[in-house]
C-alpha cells in the first residue's frame, strides 16, 4: 500500500482521474472494436450470399429462357402436325363426298 501511496504522491487528483478515464474509454474502444470486427464478418458473408443468390439467379433465368425456347418449338412442332391431320382429314373428308357422290349416281343409274 506504501508503494501505491508514494506513487500517487506526485500526481494530484485530476491525473488519476484522467488515468483512470483514459482507461475506461481504451476498454470501451477495444470492446466496440471487437463488435465492428463482428460486424465487418457478417457483412462479408453477407456480400458472398448475395453474390451466390445473384448468380443462382443468372443461371435459373439463363434456364428458364432454354426451357422456353423449347416449349416454343415443340409448341411449333404439334402446331404443324396438327395442321397435318387437319389437311388430312379435309382429304378424307373430299374423297368420302366424292364417293358418296359417285354411290348416289350408281344408284340412280339403276
Amino acid at each position: 500500500m506504501e508503494i501505491l501511496a508514494t506513487f500517487f504522491q506526485g500526481i494530484d487528483t485530476v491525473s488519476i482521474i484522467s488515468l483512470i478515464i483514459a482507461g475506461i474509454i481504451t476498454m470501451l474502444m477495444a470492446v466496440i472494436g471487437h463488435f465492428l470486427k463482428q460486424v465487418n464478418r457478417q457483412l462479408e458473408d453477407l456480400s458472398k450470399a448475395i453474390v451466390n443468390l445473384q448468380i443462382t439467379l443468372s443461371t435459373e433465368q439463363t434456364n428458364i429462357i432454354h426451357l422456353k425456347a423449347q416449349c416454343d418449338n415443340h409448341s411449333r412442332k404439334v402446331d404443324e402436325k396438327i395442321d397435318e391431320f387437319n389437311r388430312s382429314i379435309d382429304d378424307h373428308e373430299l374423297r368420302i363426298t366424292m364417293i358418296e357422290k359417285d354411290v348416289s349416281r350408281m344408284e340412280k343409274e339403276k
